[in-house]
């Protein structure tokens, strides 16, 4: 068994090494359905960047009444005030927190070269080599699971 996923690994290397595009229905089954199955999701959408989150202070409908950016004038009570303060508190933490995950997302990443870039673009076989590397897993530890038993008990306790 083990023999057998070593020649499978060495194919899977030799796979990962192609630059073209995958036929549309070897995508479809190994990208989108494939890759589903063994926990890596659709591999066919694209992804993006990631989503920075920004608080307003008009994202929060309790802090427009207390600050007076109503058209009715309100008098705030003083636990409303402390409401405000708590509401405001938060948003800062939020930003601060927002600001600091986009530093550190940042801050390990060396800069980029528009060759450096043209080095990282991944293919589509790039992404095949994925699900079947954890294709392979699955199926290794499958294997082990049903084979641990069957030698153990397949033994005479004469």
């Amino acid at each position: 068994m083990m023999g057998f996923f070593v020649l499978v690994s060495v194919m899977i290397i030799r796979i990962s090494s192609r630059k073209k595009d995958l036929p549309p229905v070897v995508k479809k089954v190994f990208l989108r359905y494939l890759a589903r199955l063994v926990f890596l999701g659709d591999l066919t959408k694209a992804q993006y960047g990631r989503t920075v989150l920004t608080v307003n202070e008009d994202d929060f409908e309790m802090v427009e009444g207390l600050t007076g950016k109503d058209s009715k004038p309100s008098k705030a009570s003083e636990a409303e005030q402390g409401h405000l303060e708590v509401l405001l508190s938060l948003k800062e933490s939020i930003n601060d927190l927002s600001r600091a995950v986009e530093s550190f997302g940042t801050s390990g990443q060396p800069k980029t070269t528009e060759a450096s870039k043209d080095e990282t673009v991944k293919t589509d076989y790039h992404q095949l080599v994925k699900v079947l590397d954890r294709l392979c897993l699955f199926l290794y530890v499958f294997g082990l699971i049903i084979a641990i038993p069957i030698v153990r008990f397949s033994t005479d306790d004469n």
